[in-house]
């Protein structure tokens, strides 16, 4: 019940987070207007990338979510993404970190080949230092060995 209960309340700050980074993701149109996210677009973005252990390898799930994010990429010119790769708690730290880095890099150099400008990405490890899950066990750390996905608009905070 409590791992229900954890479960429905990640659900729910993930909804939260989703409709906030919409309500803030607009993009300039031609003619100075500015585009919102769909609520389909923000789902996708807000989309993770998972890892196997003490790998950088995205899978071809990953590449054909990632090509689902460079399509919204393309349609918005405005849009600023950054990469935040992770890693579980097993291992060195020093290790893990160099590992979430790589994953970061890993998918950055796939949406560049995909046609989105450099400058419109950054990517930065975080090693075990902010897992997604607390705890241990293969279901933990499956989800703690991730990308993660902040975008804006490009200029804003």
């Amino acid at each position: 019940a409590a791992a229900a209960a954890a479960a429905a309340a990640a659900a729910a700050a993930r909804d939260s987070a989703q409709r906030v980074a919409a309500a803030n993701a607009t993009t300039p149109e031609p003619g100075g207007g500015e585009r919102a996210l769909s609520d389909a677009e923000v789902r996708v973005m807000s989309q993770q990338i998972y890892f196997a252990t003490n790998s950088a390898h995205l899978t071809t799930a990953s590449r054909a979510l990632l090509r689902e994010k460079a399509a919204i990429l393309a349609r918005n010119p405005g849009l600023v993404l950054t990469l935040s790769g992770h890693a579980d708690a097993r291992g060195a730290a020093d290790y893990n970190q160099r590992l979430s880095e790589r994953r970061a890099a890993a998918v950055q150099r796939f949406l560049v080949e995909l046609g989105i400008a450099a400058e419109r990405l950054t990517s930065e490890g975080r090693g075990e230092e902010v897992p997604a899950l607390q705890g241990s066990g293969e279901r933990v750390w499956q989800r703690n060995r991730r990308v993660e996905f902040r975008f804006q608009a490009r200029g804003s905070q």
